[in-house]
């Protein structure tokens, strides 16, 4: 199922971007492509949050993934 998910790469060079996107939620582990600064990189997912969870715990309803550039 397609859904918004913000994806926060953490890029080789030290820096962090997010990028909102709308697509298949990947799973740990999975490679995703994305465009960061007009710049096409691939990033491996590290984690992803637990939507329930956070909308009882924060009301939090965004779904965020964190990747690490390769």
């Amino acid at each position: 199922m397609r859904t918004f998910y913000a994806l926060h790469v953490h890029r080789k060079d030290g820096s962090s971007r997010r990028h909102i996107m709308q697509a298949e939620l990947p799973k740990v582990g999975d490679t995703v492509p994305a465009t960061l600064g007009g710049k096409k990189v691939s990033a491996k997912v590290g984690a992803v949050n637990d939507p329930e969870r956070d909308l009882k715990d924060r009301g939090r309803v965004v779904i965020e993934v964190d990747a690490d550039e390769i």
